[in-house]
């Protein structure tokens, strides 16, 4: 892919090692792209069914560590956002 001049960022994007996880890093960053927004799955996805706030801690802490798996692939950066989701 061309370098397309200017940064390219995709802005909501649910990274799984499970299935893709950095291999859609490698794909996006041929398409031109060179940042993401990381959010975090749903922590049912994970198996954790949680009850109070800290039950979330394995669901963060997985999306910044694929996070900076995905840094190392791309021309920029990704960032992660993490929220805990409502059923």
């Amino acid at each position: 892919m061309t370098d397309l001049g200017t940064p390219v960022l995709d802005d909501h994007l649910h990274l799984d090692a499970e299935n893709r996880g950095i291999d859609a890093v490698e794909d996006f960053v041929h398409l031109g792209g060179t940042h993401l927004l990381v959010v975090n799955k749903p922590s049912w996805h994970h198996g954790v069914e949680a009850d109070e706030g800290e039950d979330f801690r394995p669901v963060f802490e997985e999306t910044v560590r694929l996070v900076d798996e995905a840094s190392e692939v791309l021309p920029g950066r990704a960032c992660p956002c993490s929220a805990s989701t409502p059923a």
